[in-house]
């Protein structure tokens, strides 16, 4: 049966962080058999800074499992076992268990020793699940276009230094021309020294001009006091109500809105959001 587990919106496709062409595997005992479907696998994250696991239908689009995970509770690992074809098991701390075997395109007659571009892809997702993906780096900024020498060299009252400059294509040999005729005059012998370029200095007033054209950054903004994270509102809402732990933090929080007569669809941080309101009304949460 084809649902969302969470029944949550799905996060805006620029949030892709990494996809993976895969089916699926289900499991009879000791018995492993490959779903023929064509699936991908994406992590994705959410308008509300939740992360998705998805698997999807690619012949009909239909998202059939759509998962949040927190940092570091589920692991992709390799089954080296399974020698037809390149099986992972997605492992949560819990104790739940998925398996999936990809479907990423490979060129013809290379068999599955060749592995590297499925363990590229599960590393990354690997480093997504547990945050220890490195950020990009930060690109370099200069100061009204000149670099952090030029800079130095310019308050200190040197030139700044000249960029480099591309040398210079050798020009080609032109074919020979007819000989000129003969003449007293002695040809002015060409010079073989390239004048050098002359430095240019700044003054007191430039540096002053310079600096006052540079805009200051603006102070980073003092962070907005926010709510606990979702797991503590949660269990916030939990005590309140004095409901028994949930399988998760949606079921729990469904569970809450039930109990107070409420809505108990859509997507998690609505739903919070909801029942606080209703707690608050009852004077049961602050």
């Amino acid at each position: 049966m084809s649902s969302s587990i969470f029944g949550a919106p799905q996060p805006a496709a620029s949030n892709v962080l990494l996809q993976m062409k895969a089916g699926k595997l289900t499991q009879s005992g000791t018995t492993v058999t490959a779903d023929p479907r064509k699936g991908l696998l994406l992590l994705q994250k959410s308008d509300d800074d939740l992360m998705h696991l998805i698997w999807k239908d690619r012949s009909s689009n239909t998202v059939e499992d759509d998962l949040i995970i927190f940092q570091g509770d589920a692991t992709l690992k390799h089954l080296p076992q399974c020698k037809t074809g390149y099986a992972m098991l997605l492992e949560f701390t819990t104790g739940r268990k998925s398996l999936f075997w990809s479907q990423e395109p490979r060129k013809k007659g290379i068999d599955w020793e060749d592995i590297a571009k499925e363990s590229e892809l599960m590393n990354k997702a690997n480093g997504i699940l547990n945050g220890s993906q490195p950020p990009a780096a930060a690109p370099s900024v200069g100061f009204g276009g000149m670099t952090h020498s030029e800079l130095l060299a310019m308050l200190s009252g040197g030139a700044a230094p000249a960029a480099a400059q591309p040398a210079a294509a050798e020009p080609s040999t032109p074919a020979p021309a007819p000989a000129p005729a003969t003449t007293d005059a002695a040809a002015p012998e060409a010079s073989s020294a390239t004048p050098a370029a002359a430095a240019t200095a700044f003054s007191a007033d430039s540096i002053a001009n310079i600096l006052g054209n540079i805009t200051p950054a603006a102070p980073a903004p003092a962070p907005a006091p926010g709510k606990p994270i979702l797991p503590v509102r949660v269990a916030r809402i939990r005590e309140a109500l004095a409901l028994a732990p949930g399988q998760n933090l949606v079921a729990t929080s469904r569970e809450a809105a039930t109990t107070l007569g409420l809505d108990a669809g859509g997507a998690l941080l609505p739903l919070v959001n909801r029942v606080e309101a209703r707690l608050a009304e009852l004077g049961l949460c602050s």
